[in-house]
């Protein structure tokens, strides 16, 4: 099932969230070391051109200090913030805890670092990891964070399917972040995710935009090395892609991240550059607005013929 082009000028079916999001995991360095000065001159540009949120976490390396030093540096109204618990990062070594006290005292330290007394959204970071057997404490945890005022909503940090029995349901959580399940290279969460947030009336933001960078700048570099979670079937489509883009006189990235504005089953793109130069970029594409309807389908057609 192909996702459904919105109509020029339709509004997104959600309000909760502005319509274009910064993600900081690549500002953080979790791709390789970051300018602190160019970090924060990029959060600092991206908030100058009226991107009204900031999405971080504890897991995104240095990316909670650098959003929390570019607020201190903001004079323009304050962006929505949003964090994640349930995965950190500390001495350059990830590691899980989905217990409710670890996620007050991650939140309380977050509200620290970035100046803050309360967040709009926490998301549980990566629930594919939670266990079922501790999914309802949990549950019942963030809800209480949640009504003490450290966050006006909750939401799911990815995962899809099974990894959200015991969370979608529960009525909690208010969003949900789909992570390389709704972009050009798959279009996985139309069928069951989407449908499923929409029963639940559940936000829908759509994250990892370029797959992982596989639309971006490290196309090379994993078909050199194919990662385990990447499909063989994604060198074809990444192959029409490009030559869609070329057709079309557009980036590859701009492409798909056009493409990802003009989804109507995502209500908020989130946007994860690495420096100044490709916020601008990024920034110039959406700026373009919604592809054209036959360029739309183009991108569908990417994978006709290819086993998803």
């Amino acid at each position: 099932m192909n996702p459904t082009l919105r109509s020029a000028g339709e509004q997104p079916r959600s309000k909760l969230l502005p319509r274009i999001i910064l993600g900081t995991a690549a500002l953080g360095g979790i791709r390789g070391a970051i300018d602190r000065k160019e970090g924060v001159q990029t959060i600092l540009e991206a908030l100058t051109a009226g991107v009204g949120m900031i999405d971080t976490a504890p897991s995104y390396g240095n990316a909670e200090s650098l959003v929390g030093e570019a607020l201190s540096l903001w004079g323009g109204s304050a962006p929505m913030i949003s964090t994640k618990v349930g995965k950190y990062w500390e001495s350059a070594v990830y590691f899980y805890d989905y217990s409710p006290e670890k996620a007050e005292r991650s939140i309380l330290n977050s509200c620290s670092l970035l100046g803050r007394k309360y967040f709009d959204c926490v998301f549980a970071h990566e629930p594919d990891k939670m266990p079922g057997s501790v999914r309802a404490d949990y549950v019942r945890g963030l809800a209480n964070i949640r009504q003490a005022g450290l966050t006006r909503f909750l939401g799911l940090g990815g995962g899809h399917g099974n990894d959200w029995d015991g969370l979608v349901e529960t009525g909690e959580f208010a969003a949900a972040i789909l992570h390389g399940r709704l972009d050009a290279i798959t279009f996985a969460a139309v069928e069951a995710d989407v449908p499923r947030l929409d029963r639940a009336n559940m936000t829908v933001l759509g994250g990892s935009i370029l797959h992982k960078g596989l639309l971006g700048d490290r196309t090379h570099e994993y078909f050199d090395r194919l990662p385990a979670w990447l499909s063989p079937s994604a060198g074809p489509i990444v192959k029409n892609i490009q030559t869609v883009a070329k057709k079309c006189g557009l980036s590859v990235p701009a492409l798909a991240h056009r493409f990802a504005f003009s989804v109507r089953e995502i209500d908020s793109v989130i946007i994860g550059p690495e420096n100044r130069l490709q916020l601008h970029q990024t920034l110039r594409a959406l700026e373009d607005g919604q592809l054209k309807r036959e360029v739309f389908e183009l991108i569908c057609a990417c994978q006709a013929g290819v086993h998803a």
